[in-house]
C-alpha cells in the first residue's frame, strides 16, 4: 500500500527533490506551494505524512501547523528549515506540536540532503503500523 506525502514548501525546487526521492519508496506525492492552500489540500488528500516548511512566505509554518492540528491532524509531521534562518521558527513549531501532544518532529536543514531525506522516509511506517494516528515513532 502506498503512503501519502504532502509537501508544503514555497521552493519548488525544494519540494521536488523531496518528491524525487519519495516516490521510489512508495509515496504518493502532492506538492503546496501556497501556504493559504495547506489545509484545505491537507484535508481533501488525507496524507500519511506531511514535510513542512516553516519559513515561508504569507502564512508560516507554524501557523500552518496550527491549522493542521485544529483540522484533527492525522498525520505524521516533519519539518524543514534553513540553517540558522529557520531555527527559532523551528523551535516555535516543535513547542507547538508538543503542547497539542504530538511527540518532537524530526527537522530536515536546507539545503535538503537527499541520503537523509531518503533515511526519514524509509523509517516511517506504513499506516497500518502506527498505532495512533498521531503518535509517531522516534528515528
Amino acid at each position: 500500500m502506498s503512503r501519502k506525502l504532502l509537501v508544503i514548501d514555497n521552493h519548488r525546487d525544494v519540494a521536488d527533490l523531496v518528491a524525487d526521492v519519495a516516490r521510489p519508496l512508495d509515496y504518493e506525492v502532492r506538492i503546496v506551494a501556497d501556504s493559504r492552500q495547506a489545509a484545505r489540500e491537507f484535508i481533501s488528500f488525507a496524507p500519511d505524512l506531511v514535510i513542512l516548511d516553516v519559513v515561508m512566505q504569507g502564512v508560516d509554518g507554524i501557523d500552518v501547523l496550527s491549522s493542521l492540528i485544529v483540522s484533527g491532524l492525522r498525520a505524521l509531521i516533519v519539518l524543514t528549515a534553513s540553517v540558522g534562518v529557520g531555527e527559532a521558527y523551528l523551535r516555535i513549531a516543535q513547542g507547538v506540536a508538543r503542547f497539542n501532544g504530538l511527540e518532537p518532529l524530526p527537522v530536515l536543514s536546507k539545503p535538503l540532503d537527499a541520503a537523509r531525506l531518503r533515511d526519514v522516509l524509509a523509517h516511517i511506517p506504513p499506516p497500518a503500523d502506527r498505532g495512533a494516528p498521531h503518535v509517531r515513532r522516534r528515528l
